[in-house]
């Protein structure tokens, strides 16, 4: 990875996990901020002209009330997969999207070569 070193990359990755969100709302909004901007800074070829980039963090803090106050209760796969359906927070959306296809750990490939 050039912009991003792994342990960046996990960590960045683990925005994902909706479980593991802070709960009070001051620490959500900066949670996961500086990790959002290197990701778009890092996949910012990809996303030109597909995200207005300018609209990713406010969206993402918007997005994060959202689930923490109505979907609190569903599995992170489950929320994201709803949400990825509609319309709402569709820049966000898009890098979550993008984001969800890269494996958070290389535990079964490791297990592949070890077998």
């Amino acid at each position: 990875m050039s912009c991003l070193s792994l342990v960046c990359w996990s960590r960045a990755l683990k925005v994902l996990d909706t479980k593991a969100w802070p709960e009070t709302k001051e620490d959500l909004y900066e949670f996961g901020k500086a990790d959002l901007t290197l990701i778009l800074q890092h996949f910012a070829a990809v996303l030109n002209d597909k995200v207005d980039c300018t609209m990713v963090l406010g969206e993402c803090l918007q997005l994060k009330i959202y689930i923490s106050s109505h979907m609190q209760h569903l599995s992170a796969e489950r929320c994201w997969s709803t949400l990825s359906t509609g319309k709402a927070f569709a820049n966000v959306m898009k890098v979550i999207n993008l984001l969800s296809v890269f494996p958070v750990s290389n535990a079964v490939l490791e297990r592949c070569f070890s077998s």
